[in-house]
């Protein structure tokens, strides 16, 4: 938690956040049922992490991930409990995460790759927070889960008119 300007672990001591961001692959395409152990984040990740003094993680997020383009609202299980097996290996290692929507439906937050609709689109936008209390509700217990970020680096478009 935060407290003033630091941040402190369960026991109150203040700490610093020594960590990196996991790729997840979240720019391909997804095949299901999800591979656990991938070339990006299996436990070694976390154990090599530890050895290496870090404390924590980026968990990089793609909103398809979670749920089809033609079944919004309707969020894989799969999803979880690809997230639920990062918990485990990081709780084993200490290490905290911090869920990263780097990939939001309606929208790449880093340019036009996809569309910028998120910022037009109320629906994307109900889709984007519906998600989020889905995640929030999940994990809103778990002390490994140090943070969110929100939408990574949302970069607004110029809108006609402006």
């Amino acid at each position: 938690k935060v407290a003033g300007r630091d941040i402190v672990d369960p026991n109150g001591h203040v700490t610093l956040l020594r960590g990196m961001a996991f790729n997840n692959n979240i720019w391909e395409p997804y095949t299901y049922p999800l591979n656990l152990s991938n070339q990006y984040n299996g436990e070694y990740a976390y154990q090599e992490l530890k050895s290496l003094g870090m404390n924590e993680v980026r968990y990089l997020l793609n909103s398809r991930f979670f749920e089809e383009t033609d079944t919004p609202y309707v969020y894989r299980e799969s999803a979880y409990t690809v997230i639920d097996q990062n918990i485990e290996w990081a709780k084993k290692y200490g290490i905290g995460l911090i869920l990263n929507m780097h990939m939001v439906v309606g929208g790449n937050p880093q340019g036009d790759a996809w569309s910028n609709e998120i910022w037009t689109n109320a629906e994307y936008q109900n889709r984007f927070v519906a998600l989020w209390k889905s995640i929030a509700a999940r994990y809103k217990n778990e002390p490994t889960i140090i943070g969110y970020g929100i939408f990574n680096e949302p970069q607004p478009v110029k809108l006609e008119g402006e």
